[in-house]
């Protein structure tokens, strides 16, 4: 899905494409990396499906990622 906005520019309007990103880290390993996606909003379900496809981890149940804010220190489990 391509989202398209249209921003007000000089008096003309430009068609923008938005793009988000989630940076993200696992625990054990000291390098982050990075989630791209089209729009404002990602799903929790979609999050950990892309982690687990761009890690190269087999989509099981037999491990849990848990989802937390770096700032807030909130997290979420999926």
């Amino acid at each position: 899905m391509i989202t398209l906005v249209a921003i007000p520019r000089f008096g003309v309007f430009v068609l923008a494409h938005i793009m988000s990103h989630v940076h993200y880290k696992f625990q054990s390993n000291n390098e982050h990396d990075s989630i791209v996606f089209d729009g404002l909003g990602i799903s929790l379900a979609e999050l950990r499906s892309s982690i687990l496809a761009k890690s190269k981890l087999a989509q099981s149940a037999d491990f849990n990622i848990q989802i937390t804010n770096a700032q807030t220190k909130e997290g979420e489990f999926n």
